[in-house]
C-alpha cells in the first residue's frame, strides 16, 4: 500500500491520504482512544475534463470541474482544478485528485484557492509515511460518533 499512497499536506486541518490507484482519498481521525479513517472518496472521481488551458509557475495545466453536495450547507460547491500532466501524478490539494496530473490549483468557489506556490521535484524515491491502521467510516458516522463522544445525555 505505501508505494500507491501519497501523503498532501496543504493547508489543512488533516494529513490527507490518496490511494490514486483505488481512487480514494481520506484523512485519519482519533475518536476516543479510537483510529478512523474518514472517507471522502468522492474527491477522487466525477471530474470533467473541460476547455480551457492557462500556465501555473512554467506548467501548462488544464481545467477540470467538479461539483459536490455540501450536506451542513445544503448546496452545491462547485471546484475547478488546475492539473498538470507534465508532473503525471494524480495528487493535489485538501484530499482533491484522480486527474491526469499533480493539481497545481484549485478554486473551492466562493470559499478558498489553493495555488501551488513552490515545486520542488525530487527524483530519489521518497517512502510516504503509512497512516495509522483504522476502520474505514462515512462523514456522517464521523460526525455521530463526535457528537456521541462529547454528549453526556443522549438526543
Amino acid at each position: 500500500m505505501q508505494s500507491n499512497l501519497a501523503l498532501v499536506i496543504i493547508s489543512s486541518y488533516f494529513n490527507w491520504y490518496q490511494n490514486s490507484q483505488k481512487r480514494e482519498a481520506f484523512y485519519t481521525k482519533e475518536i476516543k482512544g479510537e483510529n478512523y479513517w474518514v472517507n471522502h472518496d468522492f474527491k477522487m472521481k466525477d471530474w470533467k475534463l473541460t476547455a480551457g488551458v492557462k500556465i501555473i509557475d512554467g506548467y501548462t495545466c488544464y481545467k477540470a470541474e467538479r461539483k459536490e453536495f455540501n450536506n451542513r450547507a445544503g448546496i452545491d460547491v462547485f471546484f475547478t482544478a488546475w492539473h498538470t500532466p507534465e508532473i503525471p501524478v494524480p495528487y493535489g490539494p485538501i484530499g482533491n485528485g484522480g486527474l491526469p496530473g499533480l493539481i497545481l490549483q484549485l478554486h473551492k468557489h466562493k470559499a478558498v484557492i489553493y495555488t501551488v506556490n513552490k515545486i520542488t521535484l525530487n527524483p530519489k524515491k521518497t517512502k510516504v509515511k503509512s497512516p495509522k491502521e483504522g476502520k474505514k467510516i462515512s462523514i456522517r458516522e464521523k460526525i455521530k460518533l463526535l457528537r456521541e463522544a462529547r454528549k453526556v445525555t443522549k438526543d
